[in-house]
């Protein structure tokens, strides 16, 4: 006996396409749904190494020991400047304009570039700075130091270096005991963010420094050269 099994009805088949057409529809949203995210936690992967290395950008760098010892060289040899001048025997006192002066002429002639810390001082032996500058420029390898000498008396030292395009400064600090001996207190590396000579000679040098409220007014220094 020959059996028909029953057709379905136009109206069926039509909504069997449209349900598969749906599902395809939605398969390819969750393809798409989950490329989009797989590219988000790439971007978001890219900003928080990125972010990491700001931070750290800004982070003190290590001192080696030949680093430390040439500090404690300069610092010695910027306290020679001061002898017989100061530090004075009454405690507490701080150094005289004349005296200020006397010092800064003292290093000029060491071969160190010497300023006072305030605002509109001219440095000392600025041509040692000016030819450190031209040395980055061409990315030679160099090195110089700063003496900043503050109205207390005491005073401190930068130390900039150029390395293969790269461009450090150490901060060093120095005080002096009640024996009147110098030492060192503080003794940090950055990484330098601008050095720029101006046509006027004005030397901007910038470094990146953390959020330390103390390091903040050494961000930014300015140096007169003539």
């Amino acid at each position: 006996m020959w059996l028909e099994k029953p057709r379905k009805s136009w109206k069926h088949i039509c909504w069997s396409k449209r349900s598969v057409r749906l599902f395809f529809v939605l398969f390819l949203i969750g393809i798409l749904s989950t490329g989009c995210g797989g590219k988000a936690e790439e971007k978001d992967s890219y900003k928080a190494e990125e972010t990491a290395g700001e931070e750290n950008t800004w982070k003190p760098l290590s001192v080696s020991e030949e680093e430390k010892q040439q500090a404690e060289t300069v610092v010695k040899q910027a306290a020679k400047a001061y002898h017989g001048i100061f530090p004075y025997q009454e405690a507490g006192k701080a150094i005289s304009a004349d005296d200020k002066q006397k010092v800064l002429k003292a290093m000029g002639s060491q071969g160190l570039s010497a300023i006072a810390s305030e605002s509109g001082a001219v440095m000392e032996n600025g041509q040692a700075l000016e030819r450190f500058y031209e040395k980055t420029q061409d990315d030679k390898t160099g090195e110089t130091s700063i003496v900043r000498v503050n109205p207390s008396g005491g005073f401190s030292a930068i130390f900039l270096k150029s390395e293969a395009g790269n461009l450090t400064g150490i901060l060093a600090t120095a005080v002096w005991e009640s024996d009147g001996e110098i030492s060192i207190s503080e003794l940090v590396k950055y990484k330098v963010k601008q050095l720029e000579l101006t046509a006027e000679g004005k030397m901007i040098c910038e470094f990146y420094l953390s959020d330390q409220d103390e390091m903040q007014n050494d961000g930014l220094m300015e140096f007169c050269l003539k």
